[in-house]
């Protein structure tokens, strides 16, 4: 079984790299694909029959195979090379104009199923041994295309971009994936997986913001393609420890390690969106920002819903204070920018969690204390810098807080007192509103009017 996946992994590894001999600088230098690919028309139109012809052969022989057959991933694997011969026109795959190009990434995408069929049939869990070479040979024929077209003075081929994404991709992905597998019992292998793909995505998502006119320039989009592939493994990663974290809770609060991996998940993306706010600028810095904090969000709101974090502050905390600097950043540069859009998620991602989380008998303390604090200090930066969501969301925090705090207190007089005495004091209020109703209602119209004129 090892040697097959071996053999596998090198026919997935020759796929690779005969996509990238499709290249313009290294076509030249492959004289027998040259050769081939620079027939008429007639001869490429037969040999694009051939190989649909073949393909659906393939097809079918796989389809009358039975689903156990430790084999059943060489026709996948045939299906690609075919579709791989497709995609290739005269002028090569990658730097082509042709709309053929386009084919590889399908013919791609089938090898990558083979090799996954493969190794699911072998049950190995070391997938690295595997998706590395592969990806090292992608990046090698990125490496080899752009040196030669530099000698060349030719311009950066379009394609590199989206195959060093592809590459690191390939490369990240699967372990990203595998990374959950055992974590919850505290398995080393699965730990140290962890955070080697935290840390390269990290970089991916982080570095290439600073020089990113200067990746650019070397090769087209080369900035968008690293720093798109570390958030996508960084998204990929926060999801697997979380859904591994949500199965190991059993809807029970989590303890120690597997407490504080649920507060790195948020932790670390949250401080990801905010890096990508403060060092990135334009289209790419908001995509890598959006996907960081959406994929926090997702990740505290699964974990805090479900109740595996205890207190629920641990991971709605972090996910606030990345909202709130990312919606003050922009507020600070941007002056026709509104508060509600920028400042609301964060708000709400700070006071809803706690006052949700408020269940009357077994209050600890500290969380009706700092509800009041915080409630009361967002109210007032609100009508100090004259924003609207957090005057009104601080004032309505405010007093559903004071509101749940006193109803005990509420509920002894109440039932202390009469209830005629109740309904007098209601007629009393009643009357002495009717007296003033217009001047009240002026007063109601005043203040809507200043909280409209808010920011």
């Amino acid at each position: 079984l090892a040697s097959a996946s071996v053999g596998a992994l090198i026919v997935v590894s020759i796929v690779a790299l005969v996509v990238g001999a499709g290249a313009d600088p290294l076509a030249a230098r492959t004289r027998t694909l040259s050769s081939t690919l620079r027939e008429p028309g007639a001869a490429r139109t037969l040999g694009d029959i051939a190989a649909v012809v073949a393909s659906i052969a393939v097809i079918g022989g796989a389809a009358s195979r039975e689903s156990t057959a430790t084999l059943a991933w060489l026709p996948v694997l045939v299906l690609a090379a075919l579709v791989l011969v497709i995609a290739t026109s005269r002028d090569g795959l990658i730097g082509s104009r042709s709309p053929r190009r386009f084919i590889g990434w399908v013919a791609l995408a089938i090898a990558t199923i083979a090799l996954w069929m493969r190794l699911a049939d072998t049950g190995e869990t070391t997938a690295e041994l595997y998706v590395l070479p592969l990806a090292g040979a992608m990046l090698l024929v990125v490496a080899a295309s752009s040196i030669v077209g530099r000698r060349r003075s030719q311009p950066g081929s379009a394609s590199a971009a989206p195959l060093t994404a592809a590459a690191l991709l390939v490369a990240l992905l699967p372990s990203a994936a595998l990374s959950g597998l055992h974590a919850a019992d505290d398995d080393r292998l699965a730990i140290t997986r962890a955070i080697v793909v935290a840390a390269v995505a990290l970089a991916l998502a982080i570095v290439p913001l600073l020089a990113e006119r200067r990746l650019d320039a070397a090769l087209p989009q080369l900035s968008s393609a690293l720093v798109l592939s570390g958030i996508g493994a960084l998204v990929v990663l926060a999801a697997t420890q979380t859904i591994d974290l949500f199965a190991a809770s059993g809807g029970q609060p989590l303890e120690r390690s597997a407490l504080v991996r649920a507060v790195l998940v948020v932790f670390v993306l949250s401080a990801v969106g905010v890096a990508a706010r403060l060092l990135g600028e334009g289209r790419l810095r908001d995509i890598a920002t959006a996907g960081s904090l959406g994929a926090a969000a997702l990740g505290a709101g699964v974990l805090g819903l479900a109740g595996a974090v205890d207190p629920i502050e641990l991971v709605g905390i972090p996910l606030a204070l990345g909202l709130l600097a990312v919606g003050t950043l922009h507020l600070a540069n941007v002056e026709s920018a509104r508060s509600w859009l920028w400042l609301a998620p964060g708000l709400i991602a700070l006071l809803a969690p706690s006052l949700l989380a408020i269940d009357g008998a077994g209050e600890p303390l500290w969380r009706a204390v700092a509800i009041g604090v915080v409630a009361a200090a967002v109210f007032v930066v609100g009508l100090v810098r004259r924003l609207q969501a957090p005057f009104v969301l601080g004032g309505v925090a405010l007093l559903i807080h004071l509101l749940v705090q006193s109803w005990p207190l509420l509920t002894l007089v109440g039932n202390a007192v009469e209830w005629w005495l109740w309904l007098g004091l209601a007629g009393v209020l009643i009357i002495v509103i009717a007296a003033r109703f217009e001047r009240r209602m002026q007063n109601v119209r005043d203040m809507a009017t200043r909280i409209s004129q808010l920011r």
